[in-house]
């Protein structure tokens, strides 16, 4: 599994030498303390030229780092499922021991 962070070292390489240890210390500070959204949150100690591909860069890592951390999550619902899904199976209607026999009811009259 890949952190937010490990996604962010990762995916800094394509953004400029010296603009990666801004990007990845404002990918960390979001992931421990809250995310600031817009355009100057994720610009701002960037080189203006850079702008673009750091908006771009950070929507990658989100949506990895996201994905990998879901995959785990969604498992514990995908296993109850299949358990429950084995188990009524396994499920039969049990008729009472008289209709099993074929033997006639009292009081009852065919």
């Amino acid at each position: 599994m890949v952190s937010l962070h490990g996604a962010a070292v990762t995916y800094s390489a394509q953004l400029p030498a010296a603009d990666r240890g801004t990007f990845v210390d404002g990918i960390s500070t979001a992931a421990a303390g809250g995310v600031r959204i817009g355009a100057a949150a994720l610009s701002s100690g960037i080189s203006t030229g850079a702008a673009a591909l750091v908006r771009q860069v950070a929507h990658q890592v989100y949506v990895h780092a996201y994905v990998d951390a879901m995959r785990p999550s969604l498992l514990l619902p995908i296993a109850v499922l299949l358990i429950a899904a084995a188990g009524s199976l396994t499920i039969r209607v049990r008729q009472p021991a008289g209709e099993r026999a074929g033997a006639a009811r009292p009081g009852v009259t065919a």
